[in-house]
């Protein structure tokens, strides 16, 4: 085992994986934000707002997110290139759910180089083994921190996309600017081209 990886180095690797992990609730975060905005189109109470959160509550990402798109597909019938859009934001979004459960629920040899333990500052193992009818499944892989930090970089992207879906829903129900709505939207149709495809790539596995 060569000894390449720092003390820094190790806190480096941990900070950007519960970057992730907070990003990605960060999105979540967005969407419990915007709901109230979708059912109320005047000034939400305060009991109001409690009581949505209430129905919220307990709701994973994908349960959440499945009910957004519906409140927006419903809610905004007359201006459909909303929810058209939404529903390739929410597709990006939906990417994300098992790579979350597999760094959250995963378990780490922070360093590796490989499965013979060399180590490298530019490089992690995560494991997430289960057990199958076909017997145990190690699941291992060989993860580069460039590739974490490039999913990072989407993750805020896909909640500055959301940021924009709130203010064109404002446009809409609180404001009835349907020109700025539209002028938001073309740039919201820009922004999640530009994300590209969500996936953690990894250099090794071992099944």
């Amino acid at each position: 085992m060569k000894e390449e990886f720092t003390e820094k180095d190790l806190e480096r690797q941990k900070a950007l994986i519960g970057d992730f992990i907070i990003r990605f609730e960060r999105l979540n975060d967005w969407i419990r934000f915007i709901l109230p905005n979708i059912i109320f189109s005047k000034q939400i109470t305060k009991l109001e707002l409690e009581n949505i959160e209430t129905l919220m509550t307990d709701l994973g990402a994908e349960q959440l997110r499945s009910k957004f798109d519906s409140l927006i597909f419903d809610n905004f019938s007359s201006f459909p290139e909303l929810s058209k859009t939404n529903n390739k934001l929410s597709i990006k979004v939906s990417e994300l759910t098992s790579i979350r459960n597999s760094i959250a629920h995963g378990t780490y040899r922070l360093g590796w180089k490989d499965f013979n333990a060399e180590l490298s500052d530019d490089t992690f193992s995560l494991r997430h083994s289960k057990s199958t009818k076909k017997g145990y499944e190690k699941r291992s892989k060989i993860i580069s921190t460039k590739d974490l930090i490039e999913l990072n970089q989407q993750l805020e992207k896909l909640a500055s996309c959301y940021k924009l879906v709130y203010i064109i829903i404002r446009n809409l129900s609180h404001h009835n600017r349907i020109d700025l709505a539209g002028k938001n939207l073309e740039v919201l149709i820009k922004k999640i081209d530009e994300i590209g495809k969500i996936n953690l790539k990894h250099l090794d596995i071992l099944n």
